[in-house]
């Protein structure tokens, strides 16, 4: 009886065995089926329509369809990598404070600029805002002197008033340069505005 007990067994574990294996062959020959069937291209079905298109250019030939990309030289390659223009910025240090036209009130402003230019250009105009630090706080401090407090309300004015900075500052750091490709100032960003 325990001989029995112990067949019964074993025969139970190999039918167990068994099953799971024809489920995970069968899995497995369904992927494979459903795999190269959408991995390979469907044969045209209207061969008169497929050649209608490609003479008129609507649909592109296989070798239309792959077009050579120009072939640069591993200098240009190296050129083109290192020139790529990126983003740099410049915080003032110290936090504008200026009277308010027609009030008697004061406006209190943290700016920072920021600049997208290739590294060169980018890295000397932002050598030149650490120069040029005196002159554009003169700049924004007169800009801001002509400003009223009902002219700093909403977002727009701050829009405003960020785009005559940065006209301003570009005129400023422009002055007396001849390359026309000189780095500029991108944006000017208001970090806090308080008028009190």
């Amino acid at each position: 009886m325990a001989e029995a007990a112990s067949n019964s067994s074993f025969l139970g574990k190999l039918g167990l065995t068994a099953l799971l294996g024809t489920a995970a062959s069968a899995v497995f020959g369904m992927f494979y089926a459903g795999y190269v069937n959408l991995a390979t291209p469907a044969a045209p079905q209207n061969q008169s329509l497929e050649d209608r298109l490609a003479a008129t250019g609507v649909l592109a030939t296989e070798t239309e369809a792959i077009e050579e990309a120009p072939v640069l030289s591993e200098e240009e390659e190296a050129l083109i990598l290192f020139n790529k223009p990126k983003h740099s910025y410049y915080l003032f240090p110290i936090p504008f404070i200026s009277n308010l036209k027609d009030s008697k009130k004061l406006v209190t402003i943290e700016l920072a600029v920021s600049i997208y230019a290739p590294p060169l250009s980018g890295d000397s105009l932002l050598s030149a805002l650490f120069t040029f630090d005196p002159a554009m706080r003169n700049v924004i401090l007169g800009h801001l002197l002509t400003k009223r407090p009902d002219e700093l309300i909403t977002r727009d004015d701050r829009q405003k008033l960020t785009d005559e900075l940065k006209q301003k500052l570009n005129e400023l750091i422009l002055t007396g340069q001849q390359d026309e490709d000189a780095a500029t100032i991108d944006e000017v960003h208001i970090q806090k505005l308080v008028v009190g």
